[in-house]
């Protein structure tokens, strides 16, 4: 039996090849979180994961902020996006995953 992981975050969400993974039930819940003027990654590309996360019944958040960039979580960000790892934790707390 292999290994699971417990949750999944997607930050500036890009998909080598193009080709998003099939979800399911059994996929874990996945944090996405994007911003929209990415020039590296399309924010196109975090819905469609989002839409397919949704559709394959597996659970799922999306946050997609205007403005941050390509690399706001490495770099001190500004505006509203610089809050984006309090919603991580509000997320892993309202799953109970900080409780393990």
């Amino acid at each position: 039996m292999g290994n699971r992981a417990d949750f999944i975050a997607l930050v500036y969400t890009g998909v080598p090849g193009g080709k998003i993974p099939k979800a399911g039930k059994n996929t874990p819940p996945v944090f996405i979180v994007h911003a929209s003027d990415d020039p590296k990654a399309p924010p196109v590309v975090a819905a469609k994961i989002y839409q397919q996360l949704l559709e394959g019944g597996a659970q799922a958040e999306l946050h997609a902020f205007r403005r941050g960039d390509h690399g706001f979580g490495m770099t001190p960000a500004s505006g509203s996006v610089r809050n984006w790892t309090s919603l991580y934790a509000d997320w892993m707390r309202d799953l109970k995953l900080l409780d393990k």
